[in-house]
């Protein structure tokens, strides 16, 4: 993930770091999970980190001086996490094939969706913050209604894992990439 100035990572060593893009230095190293870092991601506002683990946790870190501000015990596994266009929630998919979306100041689970037959593996909201996307090791990408939490739609295409998703800037397609080495653009405008 990325900020204007920086960019982060997560690892298999337990730790989230965040560089320094210019210098390419190490600007801070994140502790405090039990388990690979698995996703990373900047709020808006690039303040705050969101970090996904196999620890079962959710963490909220504080960019300037790496302090943990919120730890959410997810239930399960976490392969993505993704901060909303305003900073105001945090999703996460999990192995178990669901996604839940998280209040970031509080740790309380806002929402939990269902609908993926294998391990969610990305999550990625709309520019607007309306809707979600997701995909998963079912092959199948879907998308949800933020306010809801209902299923909006379910795009089937991939013929391996979908790996990464990611909405396109003016919020009418979504890109898929997968382990069938494709990646695949979806017309998403008017979901709902």
């Amino acid at each position: 993930m990325r900020s204007a100035t920086r960019r982060t990572s997560g690892s298999s060593d337990e730790t989230a770091r965040i560089w320094e893009v210019e210098s390419g230095k190490l600007a801070r190293t994140i502790k405090g999970h039990e388990n690979r870092v698995t996703s990373v991601a900047f709020s808006p506002d690039g303040a705050r980190l969101a970090t996904g683990s196999w620890d079962r946790r959710v963490g909220v870190w504080d960019c300037s001086t790496g302090k943990e501000l919120k730890e959410i015990d997810a239930q399960d596994a976490i392969n993505a996490v993704a901060f909303s266009p305003d900073g105001k929630t945090v999703a996460s998919a999990s192995h178990d094939g669901s996604l839940s979306l998280w209040d970031p100041e509080t740790g309380k689970e806002l929402k939990h969706l269902e609908g993926h037959r294998d391990e969610a593996s990305s999550v990625a909201f709309s520019p607007d913050g309306k809707t979600l996307v997701s995909g998963s090791d079912d092959m199948t990408v879907r998308l949800w209604d933020v306010a809801t939490g209902k299923a909006l739609r379910e795009l089937a295409g991939h013929e391996g894992w979908v790996t990464s998703v990611v909405f396109f800037a003016d919020g009418k397609r979504v890109a898929s990439g997968s382990e069938d080495a494709t990646a695949l653009v979806w017309e998403v405008e008017g979901a709902k």
